[in-house]
């Protein structure tokens, strides 16, 4: 959170928005995965086990709980999206509802 931070001490309005796969959200099976890095394309073959899924999503609740808390705390708006809806359509419509846009 140390960008966010220094967008807030800097006297920033800072707004949130975390996009995320339901795929990333709700892992199906155990079995072998291959990931991809977004930053490089690296690819990682991965074998998870039901235990290492449980492990996982108990990660990504804490994960998503701790984006929610830092939110709220500094009273940040938070816009979560799933990838299969457009960032830009998305952010339009909030600015819209919140009358920032027309």
């Amino acid at each position: 959170f140390r960008a966010l931070d220094r967008m807030r001490y800097s006297k920033h309005e800072v707004a949130a928005i975390q996009i995320v796969d339901q795929g990333e959200l709700t892992p199906q099976d155990p079995g072998e995965f291959e990931l991809e890095a977004m930053d490089n394309g690296a690819l990682k073959r991965v074998i998870l086990d039901a235990a290492a899924l449980r492990q996982y999503q108990e990660k990504l609740n804490e994960y998503q709980e701790s984006i929610h808390q830092y939110c709220v705390r500094w009273s940040i708006p938070l816009l979560q999206l799933p990838t299969t809806v457009d960032p830009a359509e998305a952010l339009t419509r909030a600015l819209r509802k919140g009358g920032f846009a027309r």
